[in-house]
């Protein structure tokens, strides 16, 4: 076809096959429902882009799965992960679906170094059963929506960057969630709507240190509070401001020291837009 929609296939199944040299490496696939599916499968996926899909990779019932170096590009969902043991998802990039990564009941989770970019629904939605959950060193960027709602789960997000109207929405734990930087640069007005909000049983809970520019006093942190070395400066350089690269948002210059920075740490520019 010469514009062909969604689901114009199914895509590519792994079920029942646990083989250590089960491996997906440099692939495109397009117009599938599912991109790449695995069931009770162990596979290593690297190096593959996914276009035009309802959902680009599905992961569920599994152990061990490692997904490293995708890129998904207008799918409805980039990623579906649930019921897995040790998932871990590696310098990938998710733009413009309506959600990037949707995850529940995975006993062990750690997203690192990835992209969630213009999501018009949700960039990571997690509701995890236990094990160790992180988010460490993402960019999340959209001018619409929320970026990380947690659910379940969670020992740590760090060392990310967050330019949302609504950053982190937290139901249950209490993560640690430190070394971020937020912004609402996106944004309508540049206005950021809330930043960390908080909706679980303890009382305000403390988080940080972060630091928050671009959203009121009162929206900064929604029942809890910030750590005492949090900061609220809007000093802080990003190379994407002089590169005019859209997400480039590593740091110019080390922020609040040379020692021990905040926000993403990168080698490269996260994303290089076409």
């Amino acid at each position: 076809k010469s514009n062909p929609s969604k689901a114009t296939w199914s895509g590519i199944k792994f079920l029942n096959s646990s083989s250590v040299s089960n491996t997906m490496v440099n692939f495109v696939i397009s117009d599938a429902d599912k991109g790449i599916s695995i069931d009770n499968s162990d596979i290593i996926l690297s190096k593959i882009e996914l276009i035009n899909c309802n959902t680009a990779v599905e992961i569920i019932n599994s152990s061990d799965v490692t997904v490293d170096n995708i890129i998904t590009k207008r799918c409805t969902t980039g990623m579906n992960i649930a019921n897995n043991r040790s998932a871990e998802v590696t310098n990938s990039t998710f733009i413009h679906p309506t959600n990037c990564i949707i995850s529940s009941n995975n006993n062990g989770l750690r997203i690192i170094g990835s992209n969630m970019l213009e999501y018009t629904g949700t960039g990571i939605i997690s509701e995890e059963a236990g094990g160790i959950v992180e988010f460490l060193n993402n960019l999340f960027v959209s001018p619409t929506s929320l970026a990380l709602q947690i659910d379940g789960k969670c020992q740590r997000i760090e060392n990310s960057v967050f330019d949302s109207p609504y950053a982190i929405q937290i139901k249950s734990e209490i993560p640690v969630i430190q070394k971020n930087l937020f912004m609402a640069e996106r944004s309508l007005y540049s206005e950021g709507k809330k930043c960390i909000e908080y909706l679980g049983i303890y009382s305000e809970p403390e988080f940080g240190p972060n630091n928050i520019e671009g959203f009121s006093a009162e929206n900064a942190y929604i029942n809890c509070s910030a750590q005492a070395e949090s900061t609220t400066t809007s000093d802080i350089m990003l190379v994407k401001d002089v590169s005019g690269e859209k997400y480039d948002y590593r740091l110019r210059q080390p922020y609040p020291n040379n020692s021990d920075p905040w926000g993403i740490i990168r080698e490269v520019n996260p994303y290089f837009e076409e």
